[in-house]
């Protein structure tokens, strides 16, 4: 896979990745912290970080990767499937583990 530089916005601003934020070099990986964000979204029932322009969206993610606490999930299975996400460029998981994490290979995910 190739790595690219952040010329100009790629991602909404809501599921922009913190490395596509910065003048870090990134990855695929910026799709799965996109996945990450709608995740949350989808169990909170509201966005996960409503940034109002990039300085206060980067705020927010670095936040949230500081304490996972504040990110109210239902399970612990779940808590962790979504840390898998929303995690930096080098701990984020590939789309090949997500699809083996315990939390999608329970019997029953949605409750």
């Amino acid at each position: 896979h190739q790595m690219g530089t952040y010329l100009s916005p790629i991602q909404t601003l809501w599921y922009r990745a913190p490395e596509a934020m910065t003048d870090d070099k990134y990855t695929e990986k910026v799709d799965i912290w996109s996945a990450g964000c709608i995740f949350l979204e989808l169990t909170r029932g509201s966005v996960a970080f409503r940034g109002r322009n990039d300085a206060h969206q980067r705020e927010l993610v670095q936040n949230a990767m500081k304490n996972y606490a504040q990110l109210p999930l239902r399970t612990d299975p779940c808590m962790d499937f979504a840390r898998s996400m929303l995690c930096t460029q080098q701990k984020r998981h590939t789309s090949a583990e997500l699809c083996r994490h315990p939390f999608l290979r329970q019997k029953k995910v949605i409750r």
